[in-house]
């Protein structure tokens, strides 16, 4: 899903770009200052996708569920 939006967002951002003949360094420019959302749509999907395959995930709930069970902690008021 993300892959999509972020393909989706490009494109459509490409075509404003080329309709409204745009430079190349206000391009740039726009690219840059958006950097970090395009970061968010791909690298936290890539980052979850990591730790589940190499285990981290479900090592991570099990210390949870541990943690959990031996705090016996209520909700923080």
């Amino acid at each position: 899903m993300n892959k999509i939006v972020v393909i989706s967002l490009l494109v459509l951002g490409s075509l404003v770009f080329f309709r409204y003949e745009v430079d190349m360094q206000t391009i740039w420019l726009s690219f840059g200052e958006n950097l970090n959302l395009l970061a968010l749509f791909l690298l936290i999907p890539l980052y979850g996708t990591l730790m589940s395959e190499a285990g981290y995930l479900q090592a991570l709930k099990t210390a949870i569920a541990r943690r959990e069970l031996t705090k016996k902690q209520g909700p923080i008021v």
